[in-house]
C-alpha cells in the first residue's frame, strides 16, 4: 500500500490484505490515507477518487471478538501492544514509558483512530488505574501535532492535581489544560468519557457507569484540516507503563449540543 501527497509517494507495510495497517506514515507531521494496493506490473494505476468524509462514515465498535478493520492503529515507536484476547470483551492497550502527546516530550503515544467530519459525539468506557505521573487513557480528537484535544482518566499532569479526569488541548502549537485533574478528582477505575463537537465548540463529560454525566469543561478550537478521533493511552515521566481496558467506542452524528449545566451534572 502507499500514500501520495503532491510529488511524494510513500510505501508502507500492511499486516493484513484487508488494510488493517501495521503502521501509518507521516510526512511533515501530516497523515495520508491509503489509496489502494500496488497493482501488477504493466497495469495502470487508476487515479483515486476520495470519498467525502462525514460523521455518517464513522463507526462504533463494541470491542467484542475482533477490531473493526477500518480502524487505524498508529504506534510511532512500535513498542505498544493491543489485544482482544487478554480480556475478552475489551480492547487492552499496554503502553510502555516515554509515550506521550506533549510538545516538550514526544508525540509517540499509541492511538486507535478513524477519520471524521461534522458535528458528533464520541464516547468510551475505560477501566484503568493511574497512580503515578503521568499515566492516562481516554479520548483523542486529532488534526496534527499542533492541534488536538485529549480527555483522559489520568494522574496529575499540566495544571496540577493527582488522580482524576482531565481535558487538555494543543492549539497552534500551544499546549494548555482546559480542566486539570485537580478540578475533577476521582479515584474511580471504571469510567465513561464523552466529547461533543458543535462547530468549533467542544464539551467534555465523564461519569462512573450508571451514574449521571458530570461536566468536565468546554473549549473552542478551530480545526482547518482533516480530523481523526479515537482512543489513546499515555505513559510518561514516572510511569513504567499504562494498561487500559476499553469496553466500547461509540460515535453519534448531528447531535444537538448539550447545554452547559449550571452545576456539575448533565441531564
Amino acid at each position: 500500500l502507499h500514500f501520495t501527497a503532491g510529488s511524494h509517494t510513500v510505501r508502507f507495510s500492511a499486516r493484513e490484505a484487508n488494510s488493517r495497517l501495521d503502521e501509518v506514515i507521516l510526512i511533515d507531521d501530516e497523515f495520508f490515507r491509503p489509496i489502494g494496493a500496488s497493482r501488477p506490473c504493466g497495469q495502470p494505476t487508476p487515479t483515486p477518487t476520495p470519498s467525502p468524509l462525514t460523521c455518517q462514515n464513522a463507526f462504533s465498535d463494541e470491542f467484542n471478538g475482533s477490531l473493526n478493520v477500518r480502524w487505524w492503529w498508529l504506534d510511532p515507536k512500535s513498542d505498544a501492544t493491543k489485544s482482544m484476547t487478554a480480556r475478552p470483551g475489551f480492547l487492552r492497550i499496554t503502553t510502555p514509558t516515554d509515550n506521550d502527546l506533549y510538545p516538550t516530550n514526544n508525540y509517540d503515544a499509541p492511538r486507535l483512530i478513524q477519520a471524521i467530519d461534522g458535528d458528533f459525539v464520541i464516547e468510551t468506557r475505560i477501566q484503568v488505574n493511574p497512580t503515578v505521573w503521568y499515566q492516562g487513557a481516554g479520548l483523542l480528537i486529532w488534526q496534527d501535532n499542533d492541534n488536538f484535544l485529549r480527555l483522559e482518566r489520568g494522574y496529575s499532569g499540566v495544571g496540577g492535581g493527582a488522580s482524576g479526569v482531565r481535558f487538555d488541548k494543543e492549539e497552534n502549537g500551544v499546549y494548555s489544560s482546559v480542566t486539570p485533574t485537580s478540578q475533577r478528582p476521582t479515584t474511580a477505575t471504571d469510567v465513561e468519557l464523552r466529547i461533543q463537537r458543535h462547530g468549533d465548540d467542544f464539551s467534555a463529560w465523564w461519569r462512573i457507569p450508571n451514574h449521571n454525566w458530570e461536566y468536565v469543561g468546554g473549549t473552542t478550537i478551530h480545526f482547518d484540516r482533516q480530523l481523526w478521533m479515537g482512543i489513546v493511552t499515555i505513559a510518561q515521566h514516572q510511569a513504567q507503563q499504562t494498561v487500559a481496558d476499553f469496553d466500547y467506542f461509540h460515535v453519534s452524528c448531528n447531535v444537538q449540543p448539550t447545554p452547559t449545566p449550571p452545576s456539575s451534572s448533565a441531564p
